[in-house]
């Protein structure tokens, strides 16, 4: 047997496939960086965005607790 360690070359379609990938965590991390950083300030709260209005479907839905939907308990 052969156990000695062969090269691959894996030529300029991995090469750029770690470029976007590395590109796409790099993104992600400095994007929850700045929502972690907005939280921690207080400018951030769930449910809002950032016009400070309220999303659809987190207040008010029916079956949450509170809330005057259409389901009748009886």
């Amino acid at each position: 047997m052969n156990d000695a360690p062969q090269n691959v070359n894996v030529g300029i379609a991995g090469s750029i496939t770690m470029v976007v990938l590395c590109l796409g965590v790099t993104f992600l991390c400095i994007s929850f960086y700045r929502r972690y950083k907005r939280a921690e300030r207080g400018d951030f709260q769930l449910g809002e965005t950032n016009e400070g209005e309220q999303t659809p479907g987190t207040q008010g839905s029916p079956g949450s607790p509170g809330s005057t939907g259409s389901i009748d308990s009886e």
